[in-house]
């Protein structure tokens, strides 16, 4: 990291005594910002200090970008006295202290999101149930295993009902930070307001940032009770943009959200292009890509960012896979951005058929249907837990199984002299595809490109491996996701917010836009996303397809949403 040069307001930030609500537009240094002020809190420390500076994020993405700064500027000893978290892992350190306050038991167990799906198949629960909440809860009580989704729930109560206990731990951290600010929920509002009622508090917040139009009154109304509660007024922040040094990336983003006409100028690192077949996509990206790469290098990072998952999914698969008769045939690697349960949720699949494969029981037929499932649900977000199809599942597996010409029944053969599962991945996914149950997941986890699965010796013991690798698994996401490694990246717009990358790529394609969102929630998105590039951002739209956000911008003249 360069030198940190600090403008005046941040400096008077970094001097403060009492808390603040910033308010700060993409890129204006509020990690720097933040990161410098807890340096220079915890060097006020005393040694053996028992005071600790906490940052605390909803947003994995902005918690990542966060340790990524952190790692570079602080020394081993400053380190001691920050602590890093999410609203979800802060509330999971709380009670995995203090859980036996409101009745958890004394060792807890915290599920992700995985975990949960194959604890309500073995209890014959659904997401759909009404009272599938409380059952969590009593869960939580009676065996320990707590959600993500009551972890904040069950601190809330705590510090409630417990106010010696709020007043221990709030002592403690005598800063906090919190980023992101726009995008917490109620409750994790509420949390902060227990555990910060006698800390500095330092908040940074975006209006514009708000994405989802639902949540924008609930959250400017946050953004008031904030103020009342520390009786400060809101302050804002530098409108340097430290992320991207180009002001027409800035002006272009802002005429995105403003509804403003955009006057090109040559030259710029604001580059619109214009197809009239979405067949053409694929040559555009891969010209862009080769220009990037020959003309500046190979080292710079490319956000390929798209409406929807399906499409970024799309132009993966595309890129990677170019028929042979297009124009510029190299195949083009990409990083989806995917929940880190999606991996495991997928070698446990593959495990649990290796069991079947093995023992040919009806417990493991079962636990290897309900792996599938739990596979299929983590890949499909959109797909409700069916207690249905754990039989016709089992009933498929017993069926393909004794098929003989059938991929699963040879990945069932072959899986019992492999010795390494990942080697078997792709035969996986082929035998995926052939079932129409699984088709779709099966397409999805081929757009994601290459995996590397933790190398487990598949015959190395008679006990169920589905078993031990379950039993054996971290959580993933309470401590936020990885944002990945790879250069080039394709992803939807929404999963863009708090990432950055040095060439940005918007595709912009009306037809794969809900019909269902607000004109004022499509312009943050775009604005969001039109504010990632740190030097270059390009634009692809279709002919006469322009749409509500970008037609009024590039085109506003006699613009119609009719006719876009």
């Amino acid at each position: 990291m360069s030198e940190f040069k600090p403008t005046g307001k941040q400096k008077a930030l970094i001097k403060k005594k009492e808390s603040a609500l910033i308010i700060a537009g993409p890129g204006t240094g509020k990690t720097r910002t933040a990161v410098e002020k807890a340096r220079v809190e915890v060097r006020s420390f005393d040694e053996n200090s028992p005071y600790r500076v906490l940052f605390l994020s909803f947003s994995n993405a902005a918690i990542y970008r966060l340790l990524s700064s952190a790692n570079i500027v602080f020394s081993q000893n400053e380190k001691h006295y920050l602590r890093f978290m999410t609203f979800h892992s802060c509330a999971a350190d709380i009670l995995k202290n203090y859980g036996r306050f409101v009745g958890l038991p004394h060792k807890i167990k915290i599920m992700d999101t995985l975990e949960e799906k194959f604890i309500a198949f073995e209890k014959g629960w659904t997401n759909l149930d009404k009272d599938y909440y409380e059952k969590l809860q009593a869960l939580a009580k009676t065996e320990g295993l707590l959600a993500f989704s009551v972890l904040i729930d069950f601190a809330i109560k705590l510090f409630t009902f417990c106010n010696n206990i709020r007043e221990i731990i709030g002592h403690k951290y005598k800063m906090i930070i919190v980023d992101e600010f726009q995008d917490s929920s109620e409750e994790q509002w509420k949390l902060l307001r227990l555990l910060g009622q006698n800390s500095q508090v330092i908040a940074f917040g975006d209006p514009n940032q708000i994405i989802y139009s639902s949540m924008h009154s609930a959250t400017r109304r946050r953004f008031e009770e904030f103020k009342k509660w520390k009786q400060i007024e809101e302050t804002s922040f530098s409108s340097t943009n430290f992320r991207c040094k180009d002001d027409e990336i800035l002006l272009f983003a802002n005429c995105l959200l403003n509804a403003t006409p955009y006057n090109k100028v040559e030259n710029s690192n604001v580059h619109l292009f214009e197809l009239n077949y979405r067949s053409k996509l694929r040559i555009r990206l891969a010209l862009i890509w080769k220009a990037i790469h020959e003309q500046v290098g190979a080292n710079q990072t490319i956000g390929i960012l798209a409406p929807t998952t399906s499409i970024a999914e799309g132009v993966s698969v595309s890129l990677r896979n170019p028929q042979k008769d297009t124009k510029l045939p190299i195949p083009i690697y990409t990083r989806l951005s995917r929940d880190q349960t999606t991996q495991d949720a997928l070698f446990l699949a593959l495990a649990a058929i290796r069991d079947y494969a093995v023992f040919r029981d009806k417990t493991t037929c079962r636990k290897a249907a309900m792996a599938l499932l739990a596979m299929d649900l983590t890949w499909n977000t959109r797909k409700n837990l069916s207690l249905k199809k754990i039989k016709t599942v089992t009933d498929l597996l017993e069926k393909c199984s004794n098929t003989t010409n059938t991929k699963l029944y040879n990945l069932m053969n072959s899986i019992r002299v492999q010795p390494e599962l990942d080697a078997l991945l792709p035969d996986f996914v082929q035998a995926l595809s052939e079932i129409s149950e699984f088709h779709t997941t099966a397409k999805k986890i081929y757009s994601y490109g290459y995996m590397s699965l933790e190398s487990i010796n598949s015959i190395d013991s008679q006990l169920s491996l589905f078993d031990k690798i379950r039993s054996n698994r971290q959580p993933k996401g309470l401590e936020g996701y990885a944002a990945g490694v790879g250069k080039t990246h394709s992803l939807n717009y929404h999963k863009a917010k708090g990432r950055e990358f040095d060439f940005v790529i918007m595709i912009v394609d009306p037809r794969g836009e809900s019909g269902q969102v607000s004109l004022d929630e499509k312009r943050r998105l775009y604005y969001v996303c039109s504010t990632r590039p740190k030097k270059w951002l390009g634009v692809i739209y279709y002919k006469n397809q322009l749409g509500p956000v970008l037609g009024p911008v590039i085109l506003p003249t006699g613009f119609s949403n009719k006719k876009h």
